[in-house]
């Protein structure tokens, strides 16, 4: 990281900004092919030339304003367009530089375009999609605003993909050397009754060198994904054992079990004595921030935590662990990308609206709120509590809370491989409930803020 700062004037703040170091390498690169003599016709024919009309898939150009003309409503064709209006006229008049158009972006987005190109011919990825078993989508998205979609993308929603930097897959990446999984984020009162509608999110960043020119994002189908993983994983075919896949954060990216109710779910909120003793063993770290600036609703509301069922376990020994882990590392992300992927592909390179309380008095703003039928808002404290990977790599444990004594074993370790690079993953090994033994309450632990009354009472 490059750190740079500078004082503002007139006051006693300062202005600092963090960058990172493929940052600060990609411009110069980018910058260096305008010292091409046919750079104009280079780039001409790499955005509209003839293999272009061969070419699988969508472009889309990031909306941002690159040229004259050019704002956050533009189309991709019309982004397109501009540039190379411009590269017509650089090179009708022998121009080595941008006149109009921005003179660092726009290089930049034409290098992009030079490598995801390459990057596509090398590893031959049209091929993906010759048949029914290739991943549903596959993206390549640049840091300067280019992104290609394999097969294809609906026009209709080009503007949901546009810009790259919106792309929660592409930031994550940019910062995690390895592949990087994500689901949909569900809140609690979210469910998915089928995998139809869940999709999983495989991506990883392009490395060349010191420079990140893309992100490759791959999208399956939540059976998909789900169908690779536990076939693999030949251990978590046992019923007497539940298999969960938590991401860095916390998050239920897949599990064994026939159901897809808490995918995408804080693994706390239906597991939480076990996310509480893997935070105890330091797999997971907790942080705890306060919003001081939170807005609430003025009712006070009343959730019921209700009752989760906790059981003696099936199996008395769990298997070898160590096997487990060892082989679902290696076979699960191996299978994953060398099958559906290629062998060499990664070798490469509740809104609310405040009531305005200045213009009620306090009177007023009850009657108001009571017309209306819905509660005002007010000024609170919130307490977020944040999840990330801890120092600690693989544990194991029980948790036994039950009245009548049932335990249940569980053994966690990250999928982290020699052959491979390192997942945002953990695999946890649980028993499995019993129906028929025993009930007790479950604690919840929740990731989502909550209103602190307490700490905000005592500052009142």
């Amino acid at each position: 990281m490059t750190y740079s700062y500078t004082n503002i004037n007139a006051t006693s703040f300062s202005m600092a900004i963090v960058q990172p170091k493929f940052d600060l390498y990609e411009f110069q690169v980018a910058n260096s092919i305008l010292s091409d003599n046919d750079f104009a016709s280079t780039y001409i024919e790499l955005v509209g030339g003839k293999d272009e009309e061969k070419r699988i898939g969508t472009d889309v150009y990031a909306n941002w304003e690159l040229c004259p003309g050019l704002s956050s409503t533009s189309t991709s064709e019309e982004v397109l367009q501009e540039i190379k209006q411009e590269l017509e006229e650089m090179k009708s008049n022998s121009l080595q530089e941008f006149k109009k158009c921005d003179p660092i972006m726009v290089p930049c987005l034409l290098f992009d375009i030079k490598v995801v190109k390459e990057f596509e011919k090398d590893n031959n990825i049209g091929c993906l999609f010759d048949d029914d078993d290739g991943p549903k989508y596959l993206m390549i998205a640049s840091k300067c605003g280019y992104t290609h979609i394999y097969p294809s993308w609906d026009e209709d929603d080009i503007a949901s993909v546009q810009d790259p930097w919106e792309q929660t897959y592409y930031q994550r990446s940019l910062y995690f050397d390895g592949f990087v999984f994500a689901v949909p984020y569900k809140k609690d009162d979210h469910r998915y009754e089928s995998g139809d509608d869940l999709e999983v999110t495989i991506s990883m960043a392009i490395r060349v060198r010191e420079v990140i020119p893309a992100v490759m994002s791959v999208i399956l189908t939540y059976d998909q994904f789900a169908t690779i993983w536990t076939n693999n994983v030949e251990s978590c075919i046992n019923s007497s054992i539940i298999c969960y896949l938590i991401d860095d954060g916390g998050f239920l990216i897949s599990t064994s079990a026939d159901t897809t109710i808490d995918v995408g779910r804080f693994f706390g909120m239906f597991e939480g004595d076990i996310m509480s003793a893997l935070t105890d063993k330091g797999v997971y770290d907790k942080e705890e921030l306060y919003d001081f600036q939170a807005s609430c609703e003025s009712v006070d509301s009343i959730e019921s935590f209700g009752i989760k069922s906790f059981y003696v376990p099936t199996i008395a020994d769990f298997l070898n662990f160590n096997y487990v882990v060892t082989a679902a590392s290696w076979s699960f992300v191996k299978q994953l990308f060398y099958q559906i992927l290629s062998g060499d592909i990664l070798s490469v390179f509740s809104q609310t609206t405040e009531l305005p309380y200045d213009l009620y008095t306090t009177e007023e703003m009850v009657e108001t709120v009571e017309e209306s039928g819905k509660p005002g808002n007010e000024s609170c404290i919130k307490l977020q509590k944040l999840w990330h990977f801890g120092r600690v790599a693989s544990a194991e444990g029980n948790v036994s809370d039950c009245i009548q004594g049932g335990i249940r074993q569980w053994k966690a370790a990250r999928l982290n491989t020699d052959d491979l690079n390192a997942t945002n993953m953990l695999l946890v090994i649980v028993d499995a409930p019993d129906n028929s033994t025993t009930t007790c309450t479950s604690k919840v632990l929740r990731q989502e803020p909550q209103q602190d009354y307490i700490l905000y009472i005592a500052i009142k």
